[in-house]
Formats: structure tokens, C-alpha cells, sequence
């Protein structure tokens, strides 16, 4: 996490300017809302009474958003110190009660009193390794009481075919691997490039690439009973709605959600993959907000000749979300 570190500090308040792009408030911030959050608030839409840890934090801008819904308590925590310079100084001139720290996710210490949500936006992502995506859903667990949640966004790992320019969003993204390779190795680096207005490239970070198979894995690995994939979606009251839809049908993130419950889902653009359980095929789930339903997706110990033999269970896990729609539904 050290280049991380030095990338962030090194552009500072550049990024924070990036980091306001206009595609955030209809899609990021209304996935945030309206499909991870709401099952936790309460009847008035807000966290009151709860603790919150913000990982990854960066100048605090979705840390702001959670304390807004009134939260007790809430810390945010981000490797770069130049980030958390920037996060203090916005607390500074707009006190609201938020706590910043210094530290890296990876290494942090049991609290003395647990947290009710953990959310961590684009951190897994940086995990270099299978062992550094441990290790960074190790410490989330350490962090949540029992039952609790956690929630983030990363890199969208079913679909890197940028099929048109999206600098006129600030972010692109590119792999450096023929795209008919599948599955993508894990680990493999993929370029995240920030322009500003003009169009004109800022700065490149290097994510990495983990298939939803490995994510599943090593959360269940860490102790979570539950994972979600969520697909970013789109105020429908949104200005300009054709842009942002666009957009989506090559996102750069979709969302994930951890907790200690049961069932597992998959998502993309406006479907919905479901990996419940066998023992509850029929389980819904009221936190994800898509149209479809595909239901006889893959268990979670689906081998690789399994896979081979079943169409429906490769596609869903090699992400080819147009293959699982047609094989899902024939005709």
C-alpha cells in the first residue's frame, strides 16, 4: 500500500478536485443511499445511535455523507496523510464531529468499542495479492460487532471493454491484457487514469484485479456469513439521465456488501445474478434493487468441471452477464 500512499500524497488537492466529478451525486451517492444503506436506517432514513468506520476515506467526502445521516460516532481512516491534512481542514472550517486518522487498513487494531458499519470505498482494489485482500477483510472483521455490516465500492471487475471514451467523466480505465483472456488472472493490474474538465489526464493509479470467486472466498475466509455484489445505478430523477446511462454500461466500480446473515448475490448494469444457498433457493433479498432475478446461478462450491459442464455456471463466473441473460432466458 506504500506506492498508494506516495500516489495520493503526491496530488493531493488535484485529486480532490477530480474526486467532485458531477457522475458521483446521481450514481454513487444514489447506489449509496437508496440500495446499500437503506435496510440500516432507521424509520426517520438515518443511523442514529450508530458507530461507523470509514476506511480508505481519503478528504472525507462519503465520511461527511454518513455523519450527515447522524451517526454517534464516526471515524474515518486513510493511508496518505496528505488526504487526512485535507479531511481536518474541511473539519476545521466545517466542524461536524468527525474523528480522522493516519493508518492503514490493513493493521488496524481491535477498537475498544465495536462499530455497527465499516464502509470502505475503492480500498479493495489496491490489494495487490490474494494474502493483502485477506488481510484487509481480516481487519474489516475485527472492527464490525456481531451481525453488522460492511459496504464498499471497488473496481468493476465484470466488464473492463471500455467501448466508448469516457474522459468526459474524469476516469478511464485499462487493462494490459487481451480482454479475450477468461478468466482475468487475479492480480492483474488494472490503470485507473483521472482527467480533469479539459479532458486532459492528471494522474494514473494502478488497481488490481480479483474475480468474484476470490472476493466471495476470502470474506467468507475471514468470517463473513454474507456477500452481495450491487450494481451502480441511476437516480431516474437525474438530469441529463441519457449521459449517466451511458456510463453505466461500462461502469467503473459496482458496489459489495458483507454482513453475517445468509444469501449472496451478483450484479450488473440492470440484472441481478442470485447465488443463494441451496438449502434457500427461494431467499430474496431487499438490498439490492435490480430488475432481474436469475436464481439458478452457481453454489458457492461450484468446481471447475462443474463449470465446464454447465454453461449458465461458467458464464456467471467468467461475468459475461449478456451470455447468463440469454442462457437464463432462452428465446
Amino acid at each position: 500500500m506504500a506506492n498508494n500512499k506516495s500516489e495520493y500524497d503526491m496530488i493531493g488537492i488535484d485529486y480532490v478536485e477530480l474526486t467532485e466529478n458531477s457522475w458521483r451525486l446521481p450514481i454513487e451517492n444514489y447506489t449509496l443511499h437508496k440500495c446499500m444503506l437503506q435496510s440500516l436506517l432507521d424509520e426517520h432514513e438515518l443511523l442514529t445511535g450508530k458507530r461507523v468506520l470509514d476506511l480508505a476515506c481519503g478528504h472525507g467526502l462519503y465520511t461527511r455523507e454518513l455523519k450527515a445521516l447522524n451517526c454517534d460516532y464516526i471515524l474515518g481512516v486513510d493511508i496518505s496523510s496528505e488526504m487526512i491534512k485535507i479531511a481536518n481542514d474541511i473539519e476545521y472550517q466545517e466542524p461536524k464531529g468527525i474523528e480522522y486518522q493516519v493508518a492503514d487498513a490493513k493493521q488496524l487494531k481491535p477498537p475498544e468499542t465495536l462499530f455497527d458499519l465499516v464502509t470502505a470505498f475503492y480500498l479493495l482494489c489496491y490489494a495487490r495479492t490474494r494474502d493483502e485482500l485477506l488481510e484487509m477483510a481480516g481487519s474489516i472483521h475485527t472492527q464490525l460487532g456481531e451481525n453488522k455490516t460492511f459496504i464498499g465500492f471497488t473496481t468493476n471487475i465484470m466488464n473492463y471493454d471500455e467501448k466508448f471514451d469516457k474522459k468526459k467523466y474524469g476516469i478511464s480505465r485499462q487493462v494490459n491484457i487481451s480482454l479475450e483472456e477468461r478468466p482475468i488472472p487475479d492480480g492483474t493490474k488494472v490503470f485507473i487514469n483521472l482527467y480533469n474538465k479539459d479532458e486532459k489526464k492528471i494522474c494514473t493509479f494502478t488497481n488490481y484485479h480479483f474475480s468474484a470467486v476470490t472476493y466471495e472466498q476470502v470474506f467468507k475466509e475471514s468470517g463473513f456469513k454474507t456477500f452481495q455484489w450491487i450494481p451502480f445505478q441511476c437516480d431516474p430523477r437525474a438530469s441529463n439521465k441519457e449521459l449517466y446511462d451511458q456510463f453505466l454500461q461500462c461502469p467503473n466500480g459496482i458496489d459489495n456488501r458483507m454482513a453475517k446473515f445468509f444469501s449472496r448475490l451478483l450484479g450488473h448494469g440492470s440484472s441481478e445474478a442470485s447465488l443463494s444457498d441451496n438449502s434457500n433457493p427461494n431467499r430474496a433479498s431487499s438490498d439490492a434493487r435490480t430488475a432481474t432475478s436469475l436464481e439458478n446461478l452457481a453454489s458457492y462450491h461450484v468446481t471447475p468441471k462443474e463449470l465446464d459442464k454447465n454453461k449458465l455456471h461458467k458464464a456467471a463466473w467468467e461475468g459475461n452477464f449478456k451470455k447468463i441473460q440469454h442462457l437464463a432466458r432462452p428465446g
